[in-house]
């Protein structure tokens, strides 16, 4: 978990958060059988090409 504020009352209540607290303790606990899914191969296609801001940089010209 990366914040204490997961188990604070204002998450918890907000958009039904109680649930994934009570998966977490029941994990924790062993109790039932919980089953995650796996992801094979996330889809990568969507990715966005960054220009090279610094050799832009690098390669300043004047517009006067």
């Amino acid at each position: 978990m990366g914040s204490v504020k997961v188990w604070a009352d204002e998450y918890l209540d907000n958009e039904d958060n109680y649930k994934l607290s009570d998966i977490l303790l029941k994990w924790l606990l062993g109790e039932g059988d919980i089953e995650l899914e796996e992801v094979d191969e996330p889809d990568l296609s969507d990715f966005a090409v960054v220009p090279d801001v610094q050799g832009m940089a690098d390669n300043l010209k004047s517009c006067l």
